[in-house]
């Protein structure tokens, strides 16, 4: 028996996506965990790391928008990965696993560089291709949950999806973070490229039905017995996306999550800048918020909003959610005085994470259900696209926000924005089941 075989026969009875409630749940849960890594390591443990070495808030805002730029450009590989596909190993699988290869290989190159202050260039450009490819693959594990999910797990799913999220991000920030200031550089990117290396090996023998090989047949003939997939043309794609998008529920929901994705991610850059550079505080004593408390705040959030959600819709918690943070931005706007106080401005910055991992939770199963069908995956990928861009346009407006505003002025800014984005969730009426 050849090893191909082996692998079919040994795994097809249990890994299989489409059977396996609980494997959907600890599958998505850890292709989540390889999108949080990275996003940990490159969007904190080093953002945070360089700005302790001095480099300016520009730079550093260049540097993350860079990263992000292909995540807020993922909407172009909805259609793509709708459209073609290798199908002898499954619909979804083959992008997935091409996706997680070429990812390795770009980290191959950010181990091999050196001090990362004096190749941030190099630097930056390999931690955006390694963007590109890890948006590829969260583009179809997000498509893939939608079509393999069953609408009665998806709060659940949306939670493990979340939380491994999370995890993976404590595991690339404060776990990274603290190797990348302890023992160099090179020791961080390694332990990441292991920690990614172990999760894609997994990836290869998961399946998403039972008729799917777990390798290409390359050089033969083999017979199977597909389940019926209507694979759709692009015209017909791209005029039911046009009409999802444009649904006056959607405008106005899109509208208010990209606001508090947008000021979310402005307001973060310019305090965590702020807090090391002004207040004095160490990248590390910042960077440790993201570890062991912070991400048990945020796990129990991301788990109490999906149970929320569940209980009384998506539209609902978004709308509370918003109110709290309006408050938080308000509040430690006024207290200013009081942000030296280091107890006081980690209580805020935990605080803060978890309403915005509530958002996050609420915001996922809201897209999900405005999606029309035949193109869930394509007006999916362009809700969370777009949600990825208003993270790089916050971190784009940091250096501009620096010079011109201060923090305190900024802080009400942002609850200005708060403010508009309550009241277009308040005013938007949802065409499908509230959730």
């Amino acid at each position: 028996m050849s090893l191909t075989s082996f692998a079919n026969f040994s795994f097809s009875s249990n890994c299989v996506l489409s059977e396996n409630p609980s494997l959907r749940y600890a599958t998505f849960f850890g292709w989540y965990i390889m999108q949080g890594i990275p996003a940990g390591f490159a969007l904190t443990a080093l953002a945070n790391y360089l700005a302790a070495e001095q480099i300016s808030t520009g730079e550093i805002g260049a540097f993350v928008a860079l990263i992000g730029l292909p995540w807020g450009l993922k909407f172009v590989w909805g259609p793509i990965v709708d459209r073609y596909t290798y199908r002898p190993m499954g619909h979804r699988r083959p992008w997935i696993i091409a996706s997680q290869l070429f990812a390795m290989v770009t980290m191959v190159g950010i181990v091999m560089v050196g001090n990362p202050t004096t190749h941030f260039k190099t630097l930056s450009l390999l931690f955006c291709i390694h963007a590109l490819f890890a948006s590829i693959q969260d583009v179809v594990v997000d498509a893939l949950a939608i079509e393999v999910v069953p609408e009665d797990e998806r709060g659940k799913t949306t939670a493990f999806m979340r939380s491994g999220m999370v995890l993976g991000t404590a595991i690339g920030s404060a776990g990274l973070g603290y190797l990348l200031r302890t023992f160099g550089f090179e020791w961080a990117a390694l332990t990441e490229a292991l920690l990614l290396g172990s999760l894609t090996i997994a990836s290869f023998f998961i399946r998403e039905r039972r008729e799917d090989s777990l390798f290409p047949q390359i050089g033969k003939v083999v017979k199977h017995n597909y389940t019926p997939i209507d694979i759709p043309d692009f015209r017909h794609i791209f005029r039911e996306l046009f009409r999802g998008i444009f649904q006056r529920t959607s405008i106005f929901l899109t509208l208010a999550i990209s606001i508090v994705y947008v000021t979310e991610s402005l307001y973060r850059r310019v305090l965590d800048v702020y807090l090391i550079q002004k207040i004095g505080w160490t990248d590390i004593e910042l960077t440790s918020l993201k570890g062991v408390p912070g991400t048990l705040l945020t796990l129990a959030a991301v788990f109490l909003g999906g149970w929320l959600v569940d209980r009384f819709g998506g539209r609902r918690v978004l709308f509370s959610t918003m109110l709290f943070l309006l408050g938080l931005y308000v509040g430690y706007s006024i207290l200013e005085p009081y942000w030296a106080d280091q107890w006081f401005t980690s209580s805020f910055l935990l605080v803060k994470g978890t309403v915005d991992a509530l958002v996050n939770v609420s915001a996922i199963p809201l897209f999900m259900y405005l999606a029309r069908p035949g193109v869930e995956g394509s007006q999916f990928v362009f809700y969370m696209a777009l949600s990825n861009q208003m993270d790089v346009l916050g971190a784009s407006l940091a250096g501009w926000a620096t010079e011109y505003t201060s923090a305190t002025l900024l802080g009400w800014i942002c609850a200005g924005g708060i403010f508009l984005g309550i009241i277009l969730v308040g005013i938007s009426r949802t065409s499908h089941r509230e959730n």
